[in-house]
């Protein structure tokens, strides 16, 4: 059984490493005369982060959502909406009376 809240903390640390890895001081590092198959190493570490932050980003987002489903369920706080009761319409028309 998973921990509740589990993604959140996964998200969070997605964004601290997207934040370390884009600043300043981290990019000087990369920022060399060399070249990787003619890319400039800064312009190719920063797209190899960029691809890398959005795929994992997507992974957690997937396992948020359970089963498959394409979309997420109602929060914990929220009444779920029924369909409407025959019984139910039946009483009310009769209460009603003819139109």
């Amino acid at each position: 059984m998973r921990r509740p809240g589990l993604g959140a903390e996964r998200l969070i640390g997605l964004f601290l490493i997207g934040a370390i890895g884009f600043s300043p001081p981290v990019m000087t590092l990369f920022n060399k005369p060399v070249l990787v198959a003619g890319i400039p190493l800064l312009y190719l570490y920063l797209f190899v982060l960029w691809v890398l932050l959005v795929v994992l980003a997507g992974l957690v987002v997937l396992q948020l959502v359970p089963n498959g489903e394409t979309k997420p369920p109602p929060p914990a706080n929220e009444e779920v909406p029924r369909p409407p009761d025959a019984r139910a319409e039946a009483t009310l028309s009769q209460e009603r009376g003819p139109r």
